[in-house]
């Protein structure tokens, strides 16, 4: 099940702007693949499976593709808890793991999943298109209560 809080990307001159689903417009200023509301990242043989890639594009925040199983996913690339690039961790199962101190996060829902994480990262509707990653809408995870395991 995916929590989370449906947003799109703006990108103006003063940086990202994010925008609930039901307020999404679609303007010229817009980051787009063909003005629709997609921003491009990258191609999507640079992503073999299983692996990742940080990408950087002005104005925004450095972002992670992931090429899983299933497909692409994109979440914010820096660790909520010691700023390090989520790029440079590895991935298993399903979560990514931060190289700085072990912080994991669910690559498909940005969810914060193991110590020393605790805040949640956005992540990003993906969409790929002739051999070419996009991400779409941001995700913001709402809080999920943790489950005790006795």
């Amino acid at each position: 099940m995916q929590v989370g809080i449906r947003y799109a990307a703006e990108l103006t001159h003063d940086g990202l702007r994010l925008l609930p689903s039901r307020e999404v417009r679609r303007s010229p200023g817009t980051l787009s693949a063909s003005n629709t509301g997609l921003v491009l990242l990258c191609e999507a043989a640079e992503v073999a499976a299983g692996e990742m890639k940080r990408v950087t594009l002005r104005g925004l925040e450095p972002l992670a593709v992931y090429h899983l199983d299933d497909g692409f996913y994109v979440t914010d690339d820096t660790c909520t808890h010691g700023q390090a690039s989520l790029a440079q961790g590895c991935v298993e199962h399903g979560e990514v793991e931060c190289p700085a101190h072990g912080g994991r996060f669910e690559i498909r829902t940005g969810i914060a999943v193991g110590f020393p994480a605790a805040v949640s990262i956005r992540y990003y509707q993906a969409k790929v298109s002739d051999g070419t990653v996009y991400a779409a809408e941001v995700l913001i995870p709402e809080a999920v209560p943790s489950e005790s395991k006795d």
